[in-house]
């Protein structure tokens, strides 16, 4: 199209707008300039807050480290390894041996890796032999994998080993961020590492060896970017300016030889970071990263020993965001200019249509007469030369319009006649058809020419017939009628109509005017609607659930008899009832606000119903919302779930027994072939579940043969019970010990069997499971203002809180407070906060839910450049789990895991605590030194199972003989050690209720035993020694006690000895005086 086809007042516009535009466009561009040094002020404070709340967040992830290396260090198996490579491979204090140690130590380690996937490596690792590990576990991808001692390498010419060997006790050496190595060589794929060192020193000061924990460094550095926003790039490197992290090469790595990229060199405005007289300056600065972008940046001192060493945390918003910015959004002023342009567009262009609008209508005119519209008329006035034109016109259109009037109108009517639904028709007083539509000719199947031979009663037969005839008389008589009939056609087909007829005046003779509507379709909805009704009301009377139909105020309009049923009302007493009446869980109005919201809507919930009885039964109802004439209605189904729950609960109660239950459980059938097993056993066994099912038993069991497994069977079949304990061996070709509870029902023909491992290595290991299943490792983030008032959480917030941010914001973190810390606690708190500017401690909090739980919470202020405290960041995670886990750690390393009681080192502390107790008050206590007879000899002939049922035994008739507060240790082997707490402040009265518990626990330990099938006598001989606040220290009181057992079994054991001999002739002298009264 060419610019002259377009129209003059179009034309004139456009020349306008386009000088309006240029001078916009031009004044625009210097508004947008002011917007973006606007923007970069508003994006600075969010970049300082976002760098400052990451430099929180990795100082805690390495402070946890250092807690973490420090806690494993001092385990006991640490220090027994120390003590056993100085014995020739025996610990002498506790009687163990070092590869004891080294496999205790190992569950430890893979237990603590379990609650901690963060590490990737521990190890324990000796300073002789070039360094060899004594004892290693990895975590390769959620795997816990024991390191055989074939496998275990040498570290000496690792840079952290050299690091280690300089170490004083307690310090931690953090290497540099470098990629994991083994066997020499970096491991593919790579895997950035940083080492965490502590070392271990022997009873001279000497350095033994140290422990090692490998953190993968990617899980350091994930987060950095996280809650970002897109344009802004996250950058980490170390002291030297090596990037750790860098947006433009993908997740966190560390610098290789001959590619070590340096932030320095990408933002030359950064080396002052790195220079030393800047190296004491941890606050978060702003700058131009010199490429007309925005940059902020804080130093983290992980190295609290060496303050050059640093990571560099920087978030860069590039030049190129800014720009996209403003080219993507619009800024307000841009909007505000073009809607001004379009304004004087739209008034211009108005002012030029109104000054041509008459010459467009005579236009549009002249177009409308060449297409034959004569009707039209000129209202265009005046002497001008567009009223004259207008006038002449006119004059031709009226000399136009008089021919062409009656025309139109017949075509008019006959078009309108043609577009009238259903069938048309026109009669006269002698029944001919005058006029009559195109439909009636096709629903009749007749020719115009038969249509004008035809009468109306000759397409209609038998009753239909008659009621035609009578509404065409009623027509000329009354006026108008209406009848319903169907027209038949010429091949008999019947179309259902409904007619109507009304008498008019034509030329002084009455005549019919009518028109018939196809009702078809409404006689079919009807007759469908009628047969579903039908159907609906069989259902709802023969159904077994209770039905019932309600308003939305919860009036009852229908129920059919199970509902009535149910609930024990007669049909009459239902209709009268209120939804309150037997739902009393929400009140009318919360009922009808419920109701109306699930109008259109369908749901099936579980409630209760409360019966005419007052009973109460639990139901699963299905409820629709319908709305029918504007009017809302509730279509529900009830059924009683009463019983079910029950089976439900009874089912629930049985499967959360065993899929929760630390032994494992199997059933087999007559034959020993299993068919089911928990979830414990398939860890015990190391098969999995589809493998289990359909072994046999004599597959799984070590000890026995198939021949004598069978003969097992048929022993349990004829007893229906036993428990013992045999071997399984594991799908790993691992033999573990278990102990065996079989219970076989005759009516089932099934064994059903509970599996027990006994071994101490499995006890733990099933135990740190369960608590590391359940361990989150998320961190929440908690930020308030300076009145500490909440203005941001995050996800892991709510997923552990249960409060979302909405109820959480404007709040005061105090609205979580479980109670367990009084004022001063947090007085403390607030005090080194406002002192020290950050707090970092455990504290007990209550969730949403009411539970209370332990956190660890660091909590770090943030200030503005005048020093003014601007907010609060919190940086909290749940440590339920973990703490779970120190607690099974714990019992590794103070109880015997076989008798359950303290070991020697949980004896010795309580021993301390006594000693320190008895000097204050003054009381004197005793030790109790306890050796079987001949237990060897069982061992020997039954074998180490009978013994350790005895040892078991033997420890629980100690604990029966002694008060709550007296302590049983077991020493290790058949020694056992009795501490007996403040007996009396006189001696000879503790002496002598000494002799009496030990008289006492020897009486009891005599008796006899029953070892399954075998009955045993085992006598002690008990060594007495007494204590009296600080007068002689440990050691040499249980040298006593030790030497006084070694006197009762010289003297013929089973017998009772002091180590003082005073006290031992006064002792002799008593037993000797009770023995006299008891023969008199």
């Amino acid at each position: 199209m060419r610019f002259g086809d377009i129209g003059l007042s179009t034309r004139i516009t456009l020349w306008a707008l386009l000088f309006v535009v240029a001078g916009g466009l031009l004044w625009i561009n210097q508004d947008m300039k002011r917007d973006q040094e606007s923007y970069l002020s508003e994006r600075s404070a969010d970049l300082k807050t976002d760098i400052h709340l990451e430099q929180a967040r990795l100082a805690q992830s390495i402070s946890a480290l250092r807690k973490d290396l420090l806690f494993l260090a001092s385990v006991p198996p640490i220090s027994g390894i120390v003590r056993a490579s100085a014995n020739g491979g025996i610990d002498l204090r506790d009687k163990t041996s070092m590869a004891v140690w080294q496999e205790r130590l190992q569950e430890i380690f893979a237990a603590f890796l379990q609650a901690h996937p963060e590490y990737h490596q521990l190890s324990y690792i000796a300073a002789a032999g070039e360094g060899r590990e004594l004892v290693r576990v990895d975590n390769s991808g959620g795997r816990i994998e024991v390191i055989p001692r074939e496998a275990l390498q040498a570290k000496g010419d690792q840079a952290f080993f050299k690091a280690g060997l300089v170490l004083t006790a307690g310090r931690v050496h953090l290497s540099e961020f470098t990629l994991n190595q083994e066997h020499g060589k970096v491991e593919e794929p790579h895997r950035p590492t940083l080492y965490a060192v502590t070392t271990v020193f022997d009873a001279n000061g000497n350095v033994f060896g140290m422990v090692v924990i490998n953190k993968d460094v990617r899980s350091l550095f994930d987060l950095v970017s996280n809650g970002l926003q897109a344009d802004v790039r996250s950058y980490v490197s170390d002291q030297y300016g090596h990037y750790l992290l860098r947006p433009e090469a993908g997740p966190a790595s560390v610098p290789a030889e001959g590619n070590r990229g340096n932030i320095a060199d990408d933002f030359p405005v950064l080396k002052p970071a790195f220079a030393v007289q800047s190296m004491q300056d941890e606050s978060v600065q702003t700058m131009n990263d010199g490429k007309g972008g925005y940059l902020a940046f804080e130093r983290m001192f992980f190295d609290p020993s060496d303050p050059s060493r640093f990571l560099l945390l920087a978030n860069d918003l590039p030049a190129s965001s800014k720009a996209h910015r403003f080219d993507a959004i619009s800024p307000p002023n841009l909007a505000y200019t073009l809607l001004g342009m379009l304004l004087v567009s739209s008034l211009f262009m108005l002012i030029l249509r109104h000054t041509f609008s008459p010459l467009k209508r005579i236009t549009a005119a002249a177009k409308e007469i060449a297409a034959g519209n004569r009707d039209i008329r000129l209202t265009e006035t005046g002497k001008g030369e567009i009223g004259k034109l207008a006038d002449a016109l006119n004059m031709m259109l009226d000399r136009l319009s008089g021919s062409d009037l009656i025309e139109r109108e017949n075509t008019f009517r006959k078009a309108l006649i043609e577009a009238l639904p259903g069938v048309f028709y026109m009669i006269d007083a002698q029944g001919r058809f005058m006029m009559w539509n195109h439909n009636l000719e096709q629903v009749v199947q007749r020719s115009p020419e038969e249509m004008a031979s035809s009468h109306p009663l000759d397409f209609f037969e038998g009753e239909d017939k008659v009621n035609i005839e009578k509404a065409i008389r009623q027509v000329f008589e009354a006026g108008d009628a209406s009848v319903e009939a169907e027209l038949v056609a010429k091949d008999g087909s019947k179309t259902p109509f409904h007619f109507t007829g009304k008498r008019v005046m034509h030329e002084g003779m009455p005549i019919l005017v009518g028109l018939g509507l196809d009702i078809s379709k409404q006689r079919e909805d009807s007759r469908l609607s009628e047969a579903m009704l039908r159907r609906n009301e069989a259902l709802m009377r023969n159904s077994m659930e209770g039905i019932h139909v309600m308003d939305v105020d919860g009036n009852l309009l229908e129920a059919n008899e199970a509902f009535c049923n149910m609930l024990g009302y007669a049909r009459e007493e239902m209709m009268h009832l209120h939804v309150t009446d037997w739902n009393k869980q929400f009140s009318a109005g919360e009922l009808r606000s419920r109701m109306q919201s699930r109008i259109g809507k369908s749901e099936t919930f579980e409630t209760v119903h409360q019966r005419k009885d007052g009973t109460l039964l639990d139901v699963e109802i299905c409820a629709t919302g319908v709305e029918i004439d504007g009017k809302g209605y509730m279509f529900a189904s009830s059924r009683d779930i009463t019983e079910r729950k029950k089976l439900l609960s009874v089912y629930r109660r049985y499967m959360l027994v065993l899929e929760t239950a630390m032994d494992g459980f199997w059933m087999a059938d007559a034959n020993g072939f299993l068919e089911d097993a928990n979830e414990a056993y398939v860890k015990m066994s190391g098969y999995t579940m589809k493998e289990l099912v359909g072994m046999h038993i004599s597959e799984l069991e070590a000890n026995e043969s198939e021949e004598a497994v069978k003969a097992h069977m048929e022993k349990l079949m004829a007893q229906g019970y036993g428990r013992f304990e045999t071997r399984h061996r594991r799908k790993d070709g691992r033999v573990i010990d278990v102990e065996v509870a079989v219970t076989f029902l005759v009516e089932t023909g099934k064994f059903f069997v509970f599996s027990h491992n006994i071994t101490q290595r499995k006890q733990a290991e099933q135990a740190l499971r369960i608590a590391a299943a359940a361990f989150e490792t998320h961190e929440a983030i908690l930020i308030t203002d300076a009145q500490v008032n909440i203005i941001r959480v995050n996800k892991a917030f709510t997923d552990i809180t249960g409060y979302t941010p909405e109820e959480a914001m404007g709040k005061n973190p105090r609205f979580m407070s479980s109670g367990r810390h009084d004022r001063e606690y947090y007085a403390a708190m607030w005090q080194q906060i406002l002192e020290t500017g950050t707090w970092a401690g455990e504290i007990w909090d209550r969730r949403k839910s009411g539970e209370i739980y332990p956190k660890w919470m660091n909590i770090t202020v943030v200030k503005n450049d005048r020093g003014e405290t601007t907010q609060y960041v919190s940086i909290f995670s749940d440590i339920t789990e973990r703490k779970k886990a120190e607690d099974e750690i714990r019992n590794l390393a103070f109880y015997d895991p076989l008798t359950l009681l303290p070991n020697r080192r949980l004896f010795l502390e309580r021993f301390h605590t006594a000693l320190a107790a008895s000097a204050r008050y003054g009381d004197f206590g005793s030790i109790l030194f306890l050796d079987l007879d001949r237990f060897k000899l069982l061992n020997d002939k039954f074998g180490h199972d009978y013994g350790d049922l005895l040892l078991v035994e033997v420890a629980s008739r100690i604990k029966a003989c002694v008060r709550e507060i007296d302590t049983v240790a077991r020493f290790g082997g058949d020694e056992f050690v009795v501490l007996l707490e403040s007996i009396s402040s006189d001696r000879e009265e503790a002496a002598h209720k000494s002799g009496v518990v030990a008289e006492k626990i020897r009486d009891a330990l005599s008796r006899p035993y029953r070892l399954k099938e075998l009955e045993y006598r085992c006598s002690p001989s008990i060594g007495i020694s007494l204590y009296h606040g600080n007068d002689d220290s440990m050691d040499v009181l249980l040298k006593y006690a030790d030497a006084a057992m070694y006197q009762a079994k010289d003297a013929g054991r089973n017998n009772v000895r002091f180590y003082d001999p005073e006290m031992q002739s006064h002792w002799e002298s008593e037993l000797m005086e009770q023995s006299h009264e008891g023969n008199e």
